[in-house]
């Protein structure tokens, strides 16, 4: 109860900055390395999912809602700016 006391009327902390730095290792997996070479290229590929139809970019490998494996095939979306594909 002594601490609450001190506390009283000092405005309460709302957020903080302070600086933050990770470092990690990636290694990218079979459906990234082809999203990287595609962007080199100036092409971006997504893949389908074969039962909802929704594309993913980029590519994963695998139907991140269904955790299903997908074949390993990704489409440039470079061919039809204009398209719009469902999020």
């Amino acid at each position: 109860m002594a601490r609450i006391a001190k506390l009283e009327g000092v405005e309460r902390v709302k957020s903080i900055r302070t600086p933050a730095r990770l470092e990690y290792h990636f290694t990218a997996g079979q459906a990234t390395s082809r999203f990287l070479r595609g962007i080199a290229q100036k092409h971006i590929f997504g893949e389908r999912c074969g039962e909802s139809g929704k594309v993913y970019v980029p590519p994963r490998g695998s139907d991140p809602v269904l955790g299903r494996r997908r074949p390993s095939k990704s489409r440039s979306l470079s061919a039809a700016p204009s398209r719009r594909f469902a999020s």
